[in-house]
């Protein structure tokens, strides 16, 4: 029977949700359950709960992966709350960096002060197909075929003299 790999302490210590995962590669090691790694950002965002669009909130992502991402607010929100994200290009919060991300709050961690970290996991609209249809290959005109146009000339013998029809000496 296989052994179970035992926790990793970290600094004599093991927090909650965060156990290593060891297989028998070191190349893979793997915190907690996140599926893709973390991007340290630190970009500023509003944020609104769908249902109440006109109350915005203004936070900054701290991180984020493909999947989700980590928001800091003065605001505590409920986990299982779904709110928009919007980030932002600038600290006043007037200029849109990209569209806005619908997510869902997952965790909610205080953090220093009056701050609040959330996880957010993001929402992936579905992508619908286009109906299928039918592949229609349209053939290419061929070029017409004109004849070979051909070229005769004439020599004509005066004297002793060959004369083409350009009125060249040939010999």
């Amino acid at each position: 029977m296989a052994d179970k790999p035992k926790p990793v302490y970290i600094n004599g210590r093991m927090t909650p949700g965060e156990e290593m995962i060891w297989s028998p590669e070191l190349k893979s090691l793997r915190r907690g359950r996140r599926a893709a790694p973390r991007t340290e950002v630190c970009r500023p965002c509003l944020l609104w709960r769908k249902d109440e669009p006109e109350t915005k909130l203004e936070g900054v992502v701290l991180d984020l992966n493909p999947h989700g991402m980590r928001v800091r607010l003065l605001e505590s929100l409920d986990i299982g709350d779904v709110v928009i994200i919007q980030m932002m290009r600038d600290e006043e919060f007037n200029v849109p960096l990209s569209q806005p991300i619908q997510t869902r709050v997952v965790r909610a961690q205080p953090g220093f002060g009056d701050l609040v970290d959330h996880g957010v996991q993001v929402i992936l609209r579905p992508i619908h197909r286009a109906a299928s249809r039918p592949v229609v290959i349209t053939p290419r005109p061929r070029p017409r075929r004109t004849p070979r146009t051909r070229m005769h000339t004439v020599d004509i013998t005066v004297g002793d003299r060959i004369i083409n029809r350009l009125g060249k000496r040939r010999g």
